[in-house]
């Protein structure tokens, strides 16, 4: 789970349009786990404030934006 976020996460900087939409609109696919690690990641990047619970809410979600247009 820590290397896939980690992977989604480069991806994410990259700009992928596809992980973003992923992450955004489907990400209830995605395990619990790999989700808390994503925000980990996130939180790790400054880009991601809210709490690490593995819900992916707007917080969660406005942080996976932000990291992709970083980029």
């Amino acid at each position: 789970d820590a290397e896939a976020a980690r992977l989604i996460a480069e991806a994410l900087r990259l700009g992928s349009d596809y992980v973003v939409d992923q992450m955004t609109n489907n990400s209830e696919v995605w395990g619990r786990q790999f989700r808390l690690e994503l925000q980990r990641v996130l939180k790790a990047e400054g880009v991601f404030q809210g709490p690490i619970d593995g819900s992916f809410g707007p917080a969660t979600k406005t942080a996976i934006k932000k990291l992709a247009n970083n980029s």
